[in-house]
């Protein structure tokens, strides 16, 4: 039976990881946000770059804080600041209030949720760490191939709603 249960938390780290992966998608709005805001490129990837920024800084923040709390805490709370990214970076006006948004407040969620996944399934397998890890981590890389079409049908309903 506990076979069974650790790769349920496999699967369980897969969708995290596929959630917290959305910042591969950043392509998708990419174009209209520098046709909205009147951008270049390098301004438009602003918030992608802080993003990436925030999360690679706050991953060892994240790991520690599993230490002192618990998984389950600090995986809450690196989703809800995931949530308030998205949700302000859906109001943003302007590139300053996204690049806060999306890049220091969602990026700084991913970077402390990050870890949890990881720690938790290679506490479950000392025998198959690797496999498990391996398995696991696909869920990050495989994100796009699912947020990416959501994102991208979600862009044409917005628009057909704003006619």
């Amino acid at each position: 039976m506990k076979n069974k249960i650790r790769w349920l938390y496999v699967v369980l780290g897969i969708l995290i990881f596929i959630c917290l992966g959305t910042v591969y998608s950043w392509s998708i709005f990419k174009k209209p946000l520098e046709n909205a805001l009147s951008l270049n490129s390098t301004q438009s990837n602003l918030p992608f770059m802080t993003f990436l920024a925030f999360y690679a800084f706050l991953m060892p923040v994240g790991g520690k804080l599993i230490y002192k709390y618990s998984p389950k805490v600090v995986l809450i709370t690196g989703s809800l600041l995931v949530a308030l990214g998205w949700i302000v970076s859906a109001y943003s006006k302007n590139i300053v209030m996204l690049t806060i948004a999306y890049g220091v407040i969602a990026g700084s969620g991913v970077g402390i949720a990050y870890g949890v996944p990881i720690g938790v399934v290679s506490s479950w397998f000392y025998d198959k760490k690797g496999l498990a890890l391996g398995v696991l981590l696909s869920g990050f890389g495989m994100s796009p191939f699912v947020t990416a079409p959501i994102a991208k049908i979600n862009q044409h309903l917005w628009s057909f709603y704003n006619l």
